[in-house]
């Protein structure tokens, strides 16, 4: 993994990491298609924003084939972000709402 997409637990997100993930893309040393599901996992349960979840995906990473991180979803609007970039909703229902520990209403 490279070493800028590091995510600290004890810090908040800024914009500069928004602008960090540019960089690595750019710079092309890193394969958002592959070996970054700890960190897209990491930056759904700390609710890093949209945006930045938006740059991984559009940058190659395939929500479908990596969903351990679904179990992180935490609010409505994460919820509808995944639907809207092509989650199962029979997936998303069964394996998080369901049996999730964020009390969601089904």
């Amino acid at each position: 993994m490279n070493d800028m997409l590091k995510i600290d637990r004890g810090i908040e997100y800024d914009e500069s990491f928004y602008r960090t993930i540019k960089q690595i893309h750019r710079q092309g040393d890193y394969d958002f298609a592959k070996d970054n599901l700890g960190v897209f996992s990491s930056m759904v349960k700390l609710d890093y924003p949209f945006k930045c979840l938006e740059l991984f995906i559009d940058y190659g990473f395939d929500l479908k084939e990596h969903e351990a991180y679904l179990s992180y979803v935490h609010s409505k609007e994460q919820m509808k972000f995944f639907l809207d970039h092509g989650i199962d909703p029979n997936i998303f229902i069964i394996d998080v709402v369901k049996d999730s520990k964020y009390g969601y209403e089904t």
